[in-house]
């Protein structure tokens, strides 16, 4: 199976520092790990996320929970065509029953022929100068410098946001200095300009990511680094309030302490309300999974705000097109 495979690095006045390698292959799906930090114990845990209050399950206790003892640096997220996400490694249980279920830390989220206009997954870092130094330049790096940054005095980490396209997206694919980019628009309005990993051997008939990094303040722990990587959704459904939840997976170094939450990337490309947005059918940023995640978190606006009314009914949240009704298409 043909595989191109790329490396995130960031430079800080002359010295690069790898972060993260990515892979695609050439059915379409990609693979994350993070093999570049010295951490030998990695945390990993499947939560629940609550899109309307995602300070509601910061706290909660995981659905799972496990230690992997990594000191070969193994730890992979995978993503496959039909959804299946999971991490994998030395030590860990992967793969799937044989009615589909997955065997360890593993979800079912979006198919990649209908990915989420969002970040498909998250790396947060602190202190990427404790990360190994990378060697001579190579065409499979992806760079971003210090000297492009928005910093503030306070930060001292960096995240990481990757997206993943269909291949109908290259039609958008620019260069810039040399390398491929992409602009997205995010919810803000605002565009992100997005670093380009293309497919195997160019074959653009299977997705490509789009990668993003920018500066914060971080702080996993009391140790002096360390990393947290979050996984698309999955498994979406409303709770009693009628709020729109996921799982999703995480795995962080060191093992989180209870004051310390980590927002996963999903969350943070919440869809806007206002009319611009919310004419025409899916596009760039509404797609099916959006549209999802805009009514849940409408629904649970809306039931925030009755009172003496009782909880709604729960129902569950589909990627389903015909299932994933506007407030215009409900009312009609």
């Amino acid at each position: 199976m043909a595989t191109a495979k790329y490396t995130i690095i960031y430079e800080d006045d002359g010295t690069r520092y790898k972060l993260l390698k990515l892979m695609l292959t050439d059915d379409g799906s990609y693979f994350a790990t993070c093999p570049y930090h010295e951490s030998d114990r990695v945390t990993l845990a499947k939560t629940i996320v609550n899109y309307v209050d995602p300070a509601r399950r910061a706290t909660d206790k995981p659905i799972e929970l496990a230690v992997l003892n990594d000191d070969l640096h193994r730890l992979k997220l995978s993503h496959h065509p039909d959804g299946f996400v999971q991490f994998s490694g030395h030590g860990i249980r992967s793969g799937r029953n044989a009615d589909g279920s997955p065997k360890g830390l593993g979800i079912k989220s979006f198919p990649l022929n209908r990915p989420t206009a969002g970040p498909a997954f998250g790396l947060t870092v602190m202190n990427p100068r404790a990360f190994k130094e990378a060697g001579a330049p190579d065409k499979t790096d992806v760079v971003f410098k210090r000297s492009g940054l928005f910093e503030a005095d306070v930060d001292n980490g960096l995240i990481i946001e990757s997206f993943y396209f269909r291949p109908e997206w290259r039609r958008f694919v620019k260069k810039r200095d040399g390398s491929p980019i992409i602009l997205l628009r995010h919810p803000s309005g605002a565009l992100l300009e997005l670093r380009v990993c293309p497919p195997p051997d160019d074959n653009w008939r299977t997705g490509f990511l789009g990668v993003d990094l920018w500066s914060v303040p971080v702080r996993l722990g009391e140790g002096p680094s360390g990393f947290a990587m979050s996984s698309p959704a999955g498994d979406l459904h409303y709770n009693d309030e009628g709020q729109l939840e996921g799982v999703s997976l995480f795995a962080s170094y060191p093992a989180l302490p209870e004051d310390v939450s980590v927002t996963p990337a999903i969350l943070t490309f919440a869809p806007r309300e206002d009319p611009a947005y919310r004419q025409g059918e899916y596009g760039p940023t509404e797609d099916v999974l959006t549209a999802i995640v805009r009514e849940g978190r409408r629904r649970g606006i809306g039931t925030a705000r009755q009172t003496g009314s009782g909880s709604p009914e729960s129902s569950e949240a589909t990627c389903d097109p015909d299932s994933a009704l506007t407030p215009e298409q409900e009312s009609g």
